[in-house]
């Protein structure tokens, strides 16, 4: 091959590439368009909004094509994908257009839990609500959750299981089989283990953050977004928000607004450390993607990629 030839033939991969680059991001672009529905129903400005977060619904459903989440997350609810959504959002509703869809062979599942302090409201509500009802019945019970996930409280004698226990070897047996079941045995006389069943009960609702693979922080959980993002740490949970200064607070994706049009930013260093993959085509239609070359966070190294 003439040096005039490897020249031309270098010029055209380098054209292929760029062409490829391109596809890539167009495909990523129509695909988003495409999942977007314009409501109706609403004033002009809530049209806006509403709009606007059907957007970020879109968005946030592509995301799950382009993250791999480590195998150990489809334990919990395995076939499904959960995007929780937390804070005071009145246009949540508008993320139920993922309800049901598949992606990666699994079905999306929308769970909205409100602000943080509703939360923790309603934990201590279901604490003192539980601790009332064992306490009136005043004998042994068993605690357990129907299909809906509601707690339920049933006398120790109504157990089928173990009237037929022919002594208390075999009843102990059962106990322990019937446990391993997540049936929970209370003793309201032993008032330390009651509160360590009702304590571990209540805070399901909140344990049931780390069991999302997406939680979307609205707004209005500026305030609790350093405790939200180090409860969720340890669970590969991908974190999206929309408010300024978030992704350096350890968010992983956060929306932003440029030229009246939707933008994301993504914290690779963060979705590294929760054990999340993002793929490469992912970061390369991000308007930044923030890299850390340490745990410090006082000189980030950041790679910026502009939208052509």
């Amino acid at each position: 091959m003439t040096q005039k030839e490897h020249s031309n033939t270098g010029k055209w991969r380098s054209r292929l590439g760029r062409l490829y680059h391109s596809r890539i991001r167009s495909a990523f672009v129509l695909v988003l368009v495409s999942c977007i529905v314009v409501s109706t129903g609403y004033s002009k400005s809530e049209s806006s909004q509403y709009k606007e977060y059907e957007i970020k619904a879109a968005f946030i459903y592509n995301f799950l094509k382009f993250i791999d989440w480590p195998r150990e997350k489809s334990v919990h609810r395995p076939g499904e994908i959960t995007i929780g959504i937390v804070g005071n959002d009145p246009f949540a509703k508008s993320f139920s257009i993922l309800e049901n869809k598949k992606v990666k062979d699994c079905r999306v599942v929308i769970q909205c839990f409100g602000t943080l302090d509703e939360l923790k409201k309603t934990v201590e509500k279901d604490k003192a609500k539980l601790y009332q009802q064992i306490k009136s019945l005043g004998k042994s019970c068993v605690l357990l959750k129907d299909e809906n996930g509601k707690v339920v409280i049933k006398p120790l004698e109504s157990i089928e299981e173990l009237k037929n226990a022919k002594d208390e070897t075999t009843r102990q047996k059962l106990i322990e089989e019937l446990k391993k079941k997540g049936l929970r045995f209370v003793d309201p006389a032993k008032k330390e283990h009651l509160k360590i069943i009702i304590n571990s009960l209540a805070q399901e609702k909140i344990e049931a953050l780390k069991k999302c693979h997406v939680l979307f922080l609205c707004s209005s959980e500026k305030q609790n977004l350093r405790e939200i993002l180090t409860l969720v740490k340890t669970s590969s949970v991908l974190t999206v928000a929309e408010t300024e200064g978030f992704l350096k607070a350890g968010a992983m994706i956060n929306f932003t607004m440029e030229d009246n049009k939707i933008r994301f930013e993504v914290n690779l260093t963060a979705a590294n450390e929760a054990k999340l993959q993002v793929r490469s085509q992912l970061l390369r239609v991000a308007r930044k993607v923030i890299k850390e070359d340490s745990f410090s966070n006082d000189n980030p190294r950041q790679d910026t990629h502009k939208e052509k």
